[in-house]
This record gives structure tokens, C-alpha cells and sequence, in this order.
């Protein structure tokens, strides 16, 4: 799927049992200190991921501007550090429940 929709990278993460809590379910192209970073995040927390798990929506970025007008800054460093501008979080809905979040980087 990364390849065909033209990213360098992907992710999917999914909600714990309690539901507050997103973890890494699957990832492609990422280095390791980047997975590392982001193996689990709180749902609550102010990231691409998090936010289109929350919202059911997909969240788009096309560049800096996007990224540090609306995620955590941490969130900001770790995607332009590691040379990604653009990314997609498209939600995992089923039966009308968000499960979490399909991620797509782009350089």
C-alpha cells in the first residue's frame, strides 16, 4: 500500500484494550530509533495518528506549516528529522468504531 499511494513509509497503530492508548501494530521503511520513539502513544496525545483515530477523519499534512500549526512538537521534530514533509493518518473504522490509524510518509 505504501508504495501504490507513493510514500517512503507506513505505519498502522492500533488501540489498546482500554482503548486510551494507540500501539505499533505494523510499520515499513522507518528507522529503528524512529520506531522505538513511537512504539505506543496516548490517544489523547496531539499527533496525525491519534487525532484520526479520535475523529474518525483522515488526517492530511502537506508540509511544515501543517505539521507545526497542529501536532505536538515532538511529533513535529521526529517527522522533519527524519526528512518526511507530507503524511496521511486515515482511520481504522469497523462497524462504526475507530480500532485506530493507518500512517503514509512522504518525502
Amino acid at each position: 500500500v505504501v508504495p501504490a499511494a507513493g510514500g517512503d513509509a507506513g505505519v498502522v497503530f492500533l488501540l489498546d484494550a482500554g482503548g486510551e492508548e494507540l500501539q505499533l501494530a505494523a510499520q515499513v521503511g522507518f528507522g529503528a530509533p524512529l520506531v522505538s520513539a513511537w512504539r505506543r502513544m496516548p490517544l489523547a496525545s496531539r499527533t496525525p495518528i491519534a487525532h484520526a483515530t479520535r475523529d474518525e477523519q483522515p488526517v492530511l499534512i502537506a508540509g511544515f506549516h501543517d505539521w507545526s500549526a497542529r501536532f505536538d512538537p515532538m511529533a513535529v521534530r521526529a517527522a522533519l528529522g527524519a526528512g518526511y514533509e507530507g503524511f496521511a493518518a486515515i482511520p481504522l473504522v469497523v462497524d462504526g468504531r475507530a480500532l485506530g490509524a493507518a500512517g503514509i510518509s512522504f518525502r
